[in-house]
Order: structure tokens, then sequence, then C-alpha cells
């Protein structure tokens, strides 16, 4: 399982035993307080959920919220969520094209900055490419494509065009979730 295989409101819901109100917000765990402060939202930059308290200010993600509630390390916390300690090899991955970009902007002197990096899956879970989004110093965006192949990476998709967490949808309608297809990915 992957960070972002957890849905942090459930996760929030069984360690604390109460359920989000209809605005989208429980108690803090972390303060004393009448009012519900604390709430989630998806990040789809990092492609997880964060939790923030507006009372306490308290934030992070589920790792975050799991180290802060039940007073663990970070491994601690990573294995109690059920997430293998070691990194993963989507992980892995991230980190190889990651470094490529790096050396990419200072050989060719770009003046871009990474701003998000997403993997997109084929239907069996696996990344097939990456999308890459940068921003220069006059604050304009632009795509660029990465895929690894035989442990390198190379700077294109490398294969078809695919929904973004085409995976993740087939997996939800396997299950009768509701699945909302909105413009873009």
């Amino acid at each position: 399982m992957e960070l972002q295989d957890i849905d942090l409101i459930e996760l929030i819901e069984r360690e604390i035993g109460e359920r989000f109100n209809r605005q989208g917000y429980i108690k803090c765990p972390f303060h004393n307080e009448k009012t519900p402060s604390l709430s989630v939202k998806f990040y789809p930059d990092a492609n997880k959920q964060r939790f923030k308290c507006f009372g306490c200010s308290t934030s992070g993600d589920s790792i975050d919220f799991i180290m802060k509630f039940k007073n663990m390390a970070y491994e601690q916390a990573r294995e109690y969520l059920g997430l293998t300690i070691e990194k993963s090899v989507q992980e892995q991955q991230i980190e190889k094209v990651k470094g490529y970009i790096e050396w990419q902007i200072k050989k060719f002197g770009w003046k871009d900055k990474l701003i998000g990096l997403f993997p997109f899956t084929n239907d069996k879970g696996e990344i097939a490419y990456f999308k890459a989004k940068f921003r220069n110093d006059k604050g304009e965006k632009r795509l660029s494509y990465y895929h690894i192949e035989n442990d390198k990476v190379i700077n294109k998709r490398g294969s078809e065009e695919l929904p973004y967490n085409l995976y993740n949808a087939l997996e939800a309608i396997k299950k009768g979730k509701i699945l909302i297809i909105c413009e873009g990915e």
C-alpha cells in the first residue's frame, strides 16, 4: 500500500472515534475545542490528502497525523499504517526522475522550477510515464514527459497517453464506487 491509497478522512474518523460533519470538519484531537476546526483536502500536486486544523494550525498527511496522534516516530507510523518502511518502487522511480530533472536544469541552465511530478499508471498499477510541470522565472508554465526504460530516464512519454489515476479509477469501479471524471487529468 502507498501513502496516496490511505483515505485520510476514514483514518481520522477511525482513530478519533467521531465523524466529520456535513461541512467537512471534525474536532481536532490536538487541542480542546467546542467547534470542529480540522478538515481534510486533496492536493493534486502531491497526489495525496492533507489535514489542517484552523484552530491550532497543525497540518500534514496520514503519516504526520499518526505520528502526532499516537506519539510515534516516522518509521513506526509507516508500519502502523501498513506502509513499507523501505522506499517503494514508485518512490524510487520518482526520485530517479526528479534527479534527472535536477541534472537537466543545471546542465542546460533552465530558468524553470519543477512544481509537480505526476505518475501515470497503466491498468495494472505500474507507472507508464511521468508528467512534469514547470514554471519559469516569468511565471509561465510548461509540461514535459519522462519514462524509465532499462533503468534509464528518457525525456519523452514513451507510450500512449493514459488517463491520470487510471488504475485507481478501475479499482473504484470494481468496488462499485462513484467515479467523477473532470476536465483535464
